[in-house]
């Protein structure tokens, strides 16, 4: 049940008829709210409807009996709501009049956003993408209705080209904004763009082609890093030479090193049981702590941090209360062995490897120790066969001719 509802209050009503649907279409189409509209049995109906329109919804049964069977009723269980609550109670005007105030500041207090929380950023920066929401009207003590959602998203994609989407949801005070990024377009390499290919590292070549451009080097040759492997200043019987863009394959054995330390002594912070708890109350974006809570005299500590919004129904309320949680970590020292160190360091090392030849061949793999009065240190040498081109663009300059003056 939405506050709006509550606050108009409403009725609780049972359609007894054959044809439950056919006076669901009629009241839609005489613009009579139903709304929870769920079946009970084969002839029995139970929804909800505005607080005075159960009148216009017993004048269309009237209206429309001659479609349907003549035991058709509607049985109104109950009305809900703060109206009918006040009527009931007969309550007086002082506290009605407190009760009317209420309701106003609650519907303020929906009908102004309070919090704005943006999502999905990674290459847009978040102060340019606030700045400019607030140029679009979207701000802390701006009214959330009244807005084109539309027109403000197409505004914003076009002013930041990375983005592919925005979705726009207020739930009572707070605006929730997510966007979805486009994926960056991959560097497309112009046609007209001439070339080299030179060694990215060093290495001994197992494969050396060109599929276009003069190669210079052949297997079994080693190479260095930078070296020219194919070159994009082709010779032509023509014009003496040509410029083309460099391309083949260069694959080589090439060297990797691996290294790590451990000391032998390490200090590690682990959780305990004991905990403590901060409380702040956020009102209309206003941070309240509580003095009281949250004091704890911890040297190491981790913290976890919740908050939870006040509702009224299904619409959040621009008040809420952040709960932190500290705890306490305790220092411990391991003396590790020498084993121990050597495992850990073998992990390290193999975790580092493992991203960085994914998908490429090792071979010869060398690991070495050596120990000193700290710790241990690793070192991992291996081969690995790799394709090593890389390109590398030719610029080129043309020096206009200036115009020939005569004389």
């Amino acid at each position: 049940m939405k506050i709006f509802d509550w606050l108009a209050g409403f009725c609780n009503i049972e359609i007894h008829s054959w044809y439950c649907e056919r006076i669901i279409t009629a009241a839609a189409k005489e613009g009579i709210p139903l709304w929870q509209i769920e079946r009970i049995d084969d002839k029995t109906v139970r929804a909800k409807t505005g607080l005075f329109d159960d009148t216009e919804l017993l004048s269309l049964i009237e209206r429309e009996r001659e479609k349907l069977s003549p035991d058709t009723e509607i049985v109104v269980c109950d009305k809900d709501g703060l109206i009918p609550w006040l009527i009931d109670h007969k309550m007086r005007s002082g506290f009605a009049a407190g009760a009317v105030i209420c309701i106003i500041a609650v519907i303020m207090m929906l009908s102004v956003i309070w919090s704005v929380d943006i999502s999905g950023l990674y290459t847009v920066s978040p102060k340019e993408f606030s700045e400019a929401l607030e140029r679009q009207g979207l701000y802390i003590g701006a009214f959330a209705n009244g807005h084109d959602f539309d027109a403000i998203r197409f505004s914003l994609i076009r002013e930041f080209e990375q983005i592919a989407y925005i979705t726009f949801n207020i739930d009572g005070s707070r605006l929730n904004v997510e966007v979805t990024e486009s994926d960056q377009i991959p560097e497309t390499v112009d046609n007209l763009d001439y070339r080299n290919i030179v060694a990215k590292e060093d290495g001994v070549l197992i494969v050396a082609e060109a599929y276009e451009g003069k190669i210079m080097v052949e297997a079994g040759h080693a190479v260095e890093k930078g070296e020219l492997l194919i070159s994009g200043i082709f010779p032509s019987k023509e014009i003496s030479y040509r410029l083309v863009r460099a391309s083949g394959k260069m694959t080589a054995y090439t060297k990797k090193t691996y290294e790590a330390f451990t000391p032998y002594t390490v200090t590690e912070y682990l959780p305990t049981e004991e905990t403590a708890r901060k409380y702040e109350i956020s009102i209309f974006n206003i941070t309240i702590p509580l003095p009281f809570f949250g004091d704890h005299s911890y040297e190491f500590f981790d913290t976890e941090e919740e908050t939870v919004y006040l509702t009224a129904g299904e619409e959040i309320l621009p008040v809420s209360v952040k709960v932190s949680t500290f705890n306490r970590l305790e220092a411990t020292t391991h003396t590790f062995t020498f084993d121990e160190a050597k495992d850990r360091l073998l992990a390290e090392i193999d975790e580092k490897m493992r991203i960085d030849t994914h998908g490429l061949e090792v071979t010869d793999i060398k690991v070495s120790f050596a120990e000193t009065d700290l710790g241990l240190y690793c070192k991992t040498e291996c081969t690995v066969i790799d394709d090593i081109a890389i390109q590398q663009k030719i610029y080129t300059e043309f020096i206009p001719r200036k115009p020939r003056q005569i004389e």
